[in-house]
Order: C-alpha cells, then sequence, then structure tokens
C-alpha cells in the first residue's frame, strides 16, 4: 500500500532530488559548506496533499543525527526548508 501526494508537491521534491543528484549522483544526498546531509519523505497521506519528512546530518563516524523537519504544501510550496537546501536551489535558479 503507497500514500499519495498532489503533483505539485511532487515536482518540488523531485527538483529537490534532481539537485542531489546533479551534485553526488544520490537522489536524497546533498553538501553543504562541507556538511553531508540527506531527506526521507514520510509514506504518509497529508491532509493537504503535500509532503513531509526528516532531515539528517552524516556525522565524521558515519551515524546520522537528526537536524529538523520539512515541509512541502500540496500546492508545491515549500513551509519548512531542509537545512541548506534554499541556498542549493537559489544556486541552482541563478545558473
Amino acid at each position: 500500500m503507497g500514500f499519495g501526494y498532489r503533483v505539485d508537491a511532487g515536482k518540488t521534491e523531485e527538483a529537490w532530488s534532481a539537485i542531489c543528484a546533479k551534485q553526488n549522483g544520490s537522489s536524497n544526498t546533498y553538501e553543504v559548506d562541507g556538511v553531508v546531509y540527506f531527506y526521507e519523505v514520510d509514506r504518509k497521506d497529508q491532509p493537504d496533499g503535500g509532503l513531509r519528512g526528516a532531515v539528517w546530518q552524516i556525522m565524521p563516524d558515519g551515524l546520522a543525527r537528526s537536524k529538523g523537519r520539512f515541509s512541502i504544501a500540496g500546492d508545491g510550496s515549500v513551509v519548512r526548508w531542509p537545512v541548506g537546501m534554499k541556498r542549493l536551489v537559489a544556486e541552482v535558479s541563478a545558473n
């Protein structure tokens, strides 16, 4: 059994995934200022058709530390950005 979300929310997450893949080949891992993060999408329906999830920092010992949550509304707007992702999106948009 899966979960559902609106197309616009999916397009926003797909854009993040493309940035990650271009940066390092992974669909959900990215680096900002030498710090490596990854995000995981919650596999749960949201009332507005959006997407929610967790952001983790990969520590030098290989373990992951929670760095917060993110939220994409059903209309595709970002309610809460993953750590550093807003800057990466701005850099890609500027190029």
